[in-house]
């Protein structure tokens, strides 16, 4: 989607659909990298622009552990943290990670680094995403 490079408030909006009790929006973009860079890989790093609509939504930036096999967040201890579940996030906010102490972790075999971008709320909602940049280094 090239709408996302640049942070322009051109944004992806994702409107929720309903998941039981709660309305759920999620977005996950995602970028491959080859067998080559990842056996060099050195660091990843994710820049994040964004919001959600409605002030009582939990919006939660997550990403793909492919060691681990799980989606990473911070609900416990065990989980490594990205950012969220925050509440109320109706304004862009930037976010930025990286990680260059085990980073191919965050790559599958295929080579892909995935962020989760996720909104839950009691009622309809929105993710409105501006901005996703993925940084490998090699």
């Amino acid at each position: 989607m090239s709408r996302l490079f640049t942070n322009d408030s051109r944004r992806v909006e994702i409107k929720a659909v309903r998941s039981g009790a709660a309305y759920v929006a999620e977005i996950q973009p995602y970028v491959a990298i080859t067998a080559v860079e990842r056996s060099r890989l050195r660091k990843v790093a994710i820049a994040h622009d964004g919001n959600a609509s409605g002030s009582s939504t939990l919006s939660t930036l997550a990403i793909y552990n492919h060691s681990a096999s799980q989606w990473e967040n911070h609900s416990t201890s065990q989980w490594e943290t990205l950012d969220g579940p925050g509440r109320g996030v109706t304004g862009d906010r930037r976010f930025d990670w990286s990680n260059d102490v085990s980073p191919t972790d965050y790559v599958s075999a295929t080579g892909e680094v995935r962020l989760s971008v996720k909104a839950t709320a009691t009622s309809s909602i929105r993710t409105r995403t501006d901005f996703v940049r993925f940084v490998v280094d090699y």
